[in-house]
């Protein structure tokens, strides 16, 4: 199954090269246990909707009505859960029945003016003096390429943005 989200994943992610879509964003979900945290993916299998995590994240729940909690809307939401897990204990993964569509409860309210996250951004610059040189005697900027991995609106003045990349000092 995991293969099978991959694959999804890989053409979803493939078919809008701008950024990761923002329905594959809504099945993508926070989740505890006790103190423990982690990510958590729905997955379509069978007409049934399911949510794959890490077997450590479950530790310690029983097999069947486990009560884990998501992150959604700003709260921690208690969810039911059976507990699917592998044969061999040293395979980190934990299927959960969740016996709904989660995936339909909530969707992230994002508009053409939203940055889109997983969208490359460019750090471009003039480092220390460093620059490219063409032969005609022209000088541009050196150009690097990070992700735009996540961003905290909380305060709408004073937005952060959180950017995967390496960036030349200067």
């Amino acid at each position: 199954m995991l293969f099978l989200a991959f694959i999804a994943c890989t053409i979803l992610c493939s078919a809008q090269s701008n950024g990761v879509p923002s329905g594959l964003l809504g099945r993508v979900l926070y989740l505890k246990n006790g103190n423990t945290t982690g990510t958590g993916f729905l997955i379509d299998y069978k007409d049934k909707e399911y949510l794959l995590t890490a077997r450590h994240v479950v530790a310690g729940l029983p097999a069947n009505n486990a009560k884990l909690q998501v992150y959604r809307s700003a709260d921690w939401r208690d969810i039911n859960v059976d507990i699917i897990l592998p044969q061999n204990k040293n395979v980190d993964i934990a299927v959960l029945d969740i016996h709904k569509k989660a995936s339909m409860d909530w969707n992230p309210e994002l508009t053409a003016e939203s940055p889109t996250i997983g969208g490359q951004v460019y750090f471009i610059g003039y480092p220390f003096g460093f620059h490219s040189l063409y032969n005609n005697g022209e000088y541009l900027p050196l150009v690097k390429v990070g992700i735009l991995s996540g961003l905290d609106n909380s305060d709408p003045e004073e937005v952060s943005y959180y950017i995967d990349g390496f960036n030349n000092p200067g």
